[in-house]
C-alpha cells in the first residue's frame, strides 16, 4: 500500500513539475515570412503604395519602411544601430502571430520605430468575420468573380492586433501603442490591397503616446494608421514554448498533491 501512494505522489508531483518547468523547453514549429513594402501594380491598384505603414492623413501623414527596403541594406544608416528587418511569424497550433522589425520615415532618414505587433484570434477559411471583411482595396478586375487572379475566400485573418512603437533617432522617447481598428488583419494572395501578390494589411489605432518631445502630430490619441506588406521568402523556424498554466489547473493539481500527502499522514 504504501508503494501505490508513493507511486501516486511521484505522479502528481512529475505531472505538476511539467507544467512549470516542461513548456520553456519545448519548441513549435512555425513559419516566418520577410515582411517588405507594398509596391503598387497600376494595373490591379489605383491606390498609393510602396510603403509598409502610413499614419496620418494630408500633409501630416508620415509613411515608413522595413530595414531591409532601405538603400544599402544590409548595412545601417550611419550612426545608427537599428536595423533589424521585418518580419511575420505565425505559429498555426497557437493561433498567434507576431510582425517585427526596425520601420524608418521616408519623409527623413534620422528616426523610425521598433515595430512590435501580436496577432491573434486566427481566423480560417469559413470562419466568422466581422463586418467589411475581407476588405477589398483592389481594382474588381483583380477578383476571381470578375476572372481576376484574386480569390478573397482562401484569406486568413486575425481578429485581435496589439503592439507598440518603440522610437529611435530623432523619435527617441516616443512609445505608441495600438489596437486594431475595423477589419481584421488579413493575409493571402492580394490581401495587401497593393498588388496580387502574397501579403497582409491591417488597420491600427493610437491607444496612447508616451513622449519626450513634440513631433507626432500625426501620432496622437485616436489617430488611424495601417500597414500594407509583401511576405516574401516562407522559412519553417522553432520557437519556444513560453505558456504558462492557467492558475484553474495549477490549482487541481495542487489540490491532488495536498490530499494525497493528507492521506499518507493518516494511514
Amino acid at each position: 500500500m504504501m508503494n501505490k501512494r508513493v507511486g501516486v505522489l511521484a505522479v502528481v508531483a512529475a505531472s505538476i513539475f511539467s507544467l512549470f518547468f516542461a513548456p520553456s523547453g519545448f519548441a513549435m514549429s512555425a513559419l516566418r515570412y520577410d515582411a517588405e513594402r507594398a509596391i503598387v501594380n497600376p494595373q490591379y491598384s489605383d491606390k498609393p503604395g510602396g510603403f509598409t505603414f502610413t499614419f496620418g492623413q494630408g500633409g501630416t501623414a508620415e509613411t515608413f519602411v522595413f530595414s531591409q527596403d532601405l538603400p544599402g541594406f544590409p548595412q545601417c544608416p550611419t550612426g545608427f544601430t537599428h536595423c533589424e528587418p521585418g518580419y511575420l511569424t505565425q505559429i498555426d497550433t497557437l493561433g498567434t502571430a507576431t510582425l517585427k522589425g526596425d520601420a524608418w520615415s521616408m519623409q527623413s532618414a534620422d528616426k523610425g520605430f521598433h515595430v512590435d505587433i501580436q496577432l491573434s484570434g486566427l481566423v480560417t477559411l469559413g470562419g466568422i468575420l466581422s463586418p467589411g471583411s475581407p476588405k477589398k482595396e483592389l481594382k474588381d478586375i483583380a477578383y476571381s468573380t470578375l476572372g481576376g487572379p484574386v480569390d478573397p475566400t482562401t484569406w486568413t485573418y486575425y481578429t485581435t492586433a496589439v503592439g507598440t512603437l518603440t522610437g529611435f533617432g530623432s523619435y527617441t522617447g516616443y512609445v505608441v501603442t495600438l489596437s486594431n481598428f475595423g477589419p481584421p488583419f488579413q493575409i493571402g494572395n492580394g490581401a495587401n490591397g497593393k498588388n496580387i501578390s502574397f501579403g497582409g494589411s491591417g488597420w491600427f489605432q493610437v491607444l496612447s503616446v508616451a513622449t519626450s518631445n513634440a513631433l507626432l502630430p500625426h501620432l496622437t490619441v485616436g489617430s488611424i494608421g495601417d500597414g500594407n506588406i509583401n511576405l516574401v521568402n516562407p522559412v519553417v523556424i522553432t520557437e519556444p514554448n513560453t505558456a504558462i498554466p492557467e492558475p484553474s489547473t495549477v490549482i487541481l493539481f495542487g489540490s491532488a498533491l495536498v490530499g494525497m500527502l493528507l492521506y499518507r499522514r493518516k494511514s
